[in-house]
This record gives C-alpha cells, structure tokens and sequence, in this order.
C-alpha cells in the first residue's frame, strides 16, 4: 500500500480556526470568495485534509479571512518539525 504523502502543513490549522468560528466549508469558502480567492468548498476540504499544495498567496486569503498571522496556522506542528533549529543531530 502506498505511504500517504502529506502535501500542506496548514490544514489542520485551517480546519480548527474554521471549527473555532462554527464555519462550514461553504460559509468559509464564500469570506475567501468575497476577499477575492475564488475557492470551493471541496478545494477547502483537500487543504484541510493535506491532500492539496497550498500556494503562499491563498495562506494571506487565510490570514485575511481568520484576523490570524501565518504562525496560527500551523500549531498543530511540533517545534522540531516547524523549526530546523530544534532538529536532533
């Protein structure tokens, strides 16, 4: 069987913050819409499942949207993951 290979590090975070809001995908989908990223909801269910790339300009539609910075997104990462200062030689 495959390995499955992630390909965000931020939908996890996405999906809380949506969660913390009671957000449906289509309600956040139609704030990024009105902030000028035309984004489904579909597209938002593959971000928060990892199973997208996420561009760098569609991470500031996030930031935008959520009134959050880009380190708000991705703490569900363990320090040694986030940062390779903190990687064990």
């Amino acid at each position: 069987m495959p390995k499955l290979q992630l390909k965000n590090a931020i939908g996890p975070g996405v999906r809380k913050l949506r969660n913390q809001q009671s957000w449906t995908h289509e309600e956040l989908a139609a704030k990024l819409q009105l902030k000028g990223w035309d984004c489904t909801r579909s597209w938002l269910a593959k971000i928060e499942a990892q199973q997208v790339f996420v561009k760098d300009f569609e991470l500031l539609y996030f930031c935008a949207v959520f009134g959050k910075h880009l380190d708000d997104f991705y703490s569900t990462l363990s320090p040694s993951k986030a940062d390779p200062r903190h990687r064990s030689k």
